[in-house]
Order: C-alpha cells, then structure tokens, then sequence
C-alpha cells in the first residue's frame, strides 16, 4: 500500500483547484475578447453606414454643384468639383482601413473623419449658394 502523506494530498488538491481557476479565468478572457471584438465589428459597422449615408447625401449635392456650374460655366464651381471628389474618394479609403486600427488609433481615425465628412459638406454648401 502506497503511503501519502497529508502535505503531498493537500498539495494535490490545491494544484487541482489552481488548474480550474486558471481554466476558468482564461475561458472568461477569452470570451471579453470575443465580445470586444464583436463590439468594435459592430462599431465599425455602423460608423461605416453613418459616413457611407453622408457621402451620398454628399454625392446629390455634388450632383447639384455640377448642374449649377454646367449652367452658368463656373470654374470655381468646377474646380470645387474636382477637389470634392478627391477628398469623397480619400474619406472612403480612409473608412476601409479603420478595420486594422487599433482602439486608440481608431478613435483619432474617427474623429479625422468625421471632420473630413463635415469640412466637405460645408465646402459644398458654400458652392451651392
């Protein structure tokens, strides 16, 4: 018969304990994880249908800017065109690689955006009048 003595049993005991709470605590990270990454995919998401819904209220009234500059043949208003369009499709690519951002350089990215956004709407409005 195999004699155990009381230290090498409570010590066994003890690392079984210790293995299920480190299994549990890593179980438990790895499902935050999972529920940030879901939350950034969904932050993302809709941060890109809010920019995406601007860029076309964006794009009618660049639409507008080309029809009142076609009639009265403003360069201003054409040359407010072509810059327009540069900074829309800059806006759009800058939107596709806040995937890789990381949550500080995401924020910063947001708000550079959303900046961008506004700046080209006001840039328009201003031509339209």
């Amino acid at each position: 018969m195999l004699f155990v003595s009381q230290v090498e049993l409570n010590y066994r005991v003890f690392m079984k304990y210790l293995i299920i709470v480190a299994a549990i605590s890593l179980s438990c990270l790895s499902f935050a994880e999972l529920k940030t990454v879901s939350g950034a995919k969904e932050d993302y998401q809709s941060f890109k249908k809010d920019v995406d819904k601007s860029l076309d209220k964006i794009d009618k009234d660049l639409d507008h800017l080309k029809e009142k500059a076609k009639d009265k043949g403003n360069t201003a208003k054409e040359k407010t065109i072509e810059e327009a369009k540069v900074a829309r499709a800059k806006i759009k690519a800058e939107v596709e690689t806040l995937k890789s951002k990381s949550k500080e350089n995401w924020d910063k990215s947001k708000k550079e955006i959303s900046d961008s956004v506004d700046a080209l709407a006001k840039k328009i409005h201003s031509a339209l009048e």
